[in-house]
């Protein structure tokens, strides 16, 4: 069947003036922007993929699978970016959407082809080396200047070993590199200063064309991560950066096609953020990572046996003590704001459903009310001193219980005749008419207990 180019899709009206929300703008924008590739990875294996890569422990076209491979599925991507509202004109005072404004800037980028990437990969190439040439030649100039030592101030001597030192590394990089095994004759061995300059310029602009080339797969990839607590412009950013990294690691020796092996990078770079900054409490990756794959081993488990498993059926399998198991499981809950509508009116909120363990049961409260009243009506048979002493002594107003020399000093007598006074009053709160009244509060206090 053959493959559609941008230019062949029909064009669709244009969209309404009003500014949509940003879930809206995207879904209208990428409409028909299709997935890479219909072959998910499951999370838990992105980023351990990437670091087999990075650590050189694997060959990218092992890990990527090879119907990925095969299909070339970048250049089947049906992406098209319309002009919008053509009939409004450019010095329009209306704010643009960034999202609809960074989507129709990258879409007037051509995309390339398998051979546009070769091209632009040896360009990079040769101005790495080009620029290793210039930084051995460099140090060789500044060895002939140290040598004279004449008229050089300590500021001049210190910049010139440095100019000295990267030529050394330049030159022990240029020993150890491929660069003649991968251009051959292409090798600008005998170029000028000024040749490897422009090389080097050639390089960079080279550089620059493949990622700014491919900033649409980028969003193609960024689109399935919506809603997991990044923005979208967030989440193209972070790709943006997993993708000068693809841009830097390509190896276009090797036959796979560019947009391949970046969508491996460019996951693993939104994955990896969405990790980091999703989280009200940010939790490490590793954390992380484990609790994907304690996921992971209990849907197999669901599968397998057709009921959850418990604690100890996950220790076995995992070999993680129980108590590690709690703990994962605990950090995978997510946080919630308090002041969450509930229900379709918006009245209540979800604090309105959460128990305050700290605030005391209505029962609790009325049943102090009931006891503070009779205590009350108990003191009114003291005298004034004696009500005074008591309540200081047991903490009745405050809650904080006072020691004999506190209340000595409060009424100017000594300890002794505090401690008198209180006994006395106490008798005469024992009276079998007052101790009825008090006596069913007590049993309810230590039936509470």
């Amino acid at each position: 069947m053959a493959k559609k180019r941008p230019e062949d899709l029909e064009e669709k009206p244009d969209l309404p003036e009003e500014k949509p929300k940003v879930e809206e703008e995207v879904s209208d924008a990428l409409a028909d922007l299709t997935p890479l590739s219909d072959v998910e990875l499951d999370e838990e294996e992105e980023i351990s993929g990437e670091e087999q890569i990075e650590e050189g422990l694997a060959d990218p076209e092992e890990i990527i699978p090879t119907e990925l491979i095969e299909a070339e599925p970048f250049e089947e991507i049906p992406f098209s970016l319309r002009e919008r509202n053509r009939d409004v004109s450019e010095a329009s005072t209306r704010r643009e959407d960034p999202v609809r404004t960074y989507l129709r800037e990258i879409g007037k980028v051509p995309l390339l082809t398998k051979e546009g990437e070769v091209e632009l990969a040896k360009a990079m190439e040769i101005g790495a080396y080009a620029e290793l040439r210039i930084a051995e030649l460099d140090g060789a100039e500044a060895a002939k200047k140290l040598k004279k030592k004449k008229g050089l101030s300590d500021e001049e001597k210190a910049e010139l070993l440095d100019l000295v030192e990267k030529g050394k590394e330049a030159a022990e990089l240029l020993a150890s590199s491929s660069f003649a095994e991968k251009l051959g004759e292409e090798l600008p061995v005998d170029a000028t200063r000024g040749e490897l300059q422009s090389l080097v310029e050639k390089g960079r602009a080279a550089r620059k064309r493949l990622t700014v080339s491919n900033l649409r797969l980028v969003v193609s990839i960024a689109k399935r991560y919506m809603n997991r607590g990044l923005s979208f412009l967030d989440l193209i950013q972070e790709g943006n950066m997993g993708l000068m990294k693809a841009v830097e690691k390509f190896d276009y020796t090797r036959g796979y096609k560019f947009s391949t092996y970046a969508t491996w990078w460019i996951r693993q770079a939104i994955t990896r953020a969405i990790a980091d900054q999703s989280r009200t409490i940010r939790v490490p990756v590793h954390m992380i990572e484990t609790v994907r794959e304690l996921n992971r081993i209990k849907r197999e488990y669901i599968q397998a046996h057709g009921a959850a498993p418990t604690l100890e059926d996950l220790s076995q399998l995992t070999g993680m003590s129980i108590d590690k198991i709690k703990k994962v499981e605990s950090v995978s809950q997510y946080t919630a704001s308090l002041e969450r509508p509930i229900g379709e009116e918006d009245e209540d909120t979800l604090g309105d459903f959460i128990e305050d363990p700290s605030s005391p049961s209505p029962t609790k409260e009325t049943f102090r009310m009931f006891l503070r009243e009779q205590l009350a009506r108990a003191l009114d048979q003291l005298d004034e001193r004696e009500r005074e002493i008591i309540k200081l002594r047991y903490g009745l107003e405050d809650g904080h219980p006072r020691t004999l020399k506190d209340v000595s000093l409060k009424f100017n007598i000594t300890r002794e005749r505090v401690r008198q006074i209180e006994i006395k009053a106490i008798e005469k709160l024992k009276h079998p008419s007052r101790r009825a009244e008090l006596k069913r509060f007590r049993e309810l206090l230590l039936s509470e207990e």
